[in-house]
């Protein structure tokens, strides 16, 4: 969804971080866990971009 936007990886990331620390200070569980899952999602297409530029 957020990629349709066209934030890279690393503004997900943050996107990601930002939602999960609302949901903690908000005490909304879904808030944490959609957070959590941009989070995780956009860290691992970072590593799997490293892993390519490297394999080049």
């Amino acid at each position: 969804m957020l990629r349709l936007l066209g934030l890279n990886a690393y503004v997900r990331a943050l996107v990601g971080i930002g939602l999960g620390g609302v949901g903690i200070g908000t005490h909304r569980p879904l808030l944490i866990g959609v957070g959590a899952a941009i989070t995780l999602w956009s860290a691992a297409n970072i590593v799997m971009d490293l892993k390519n530029r490297e394999r080049r």
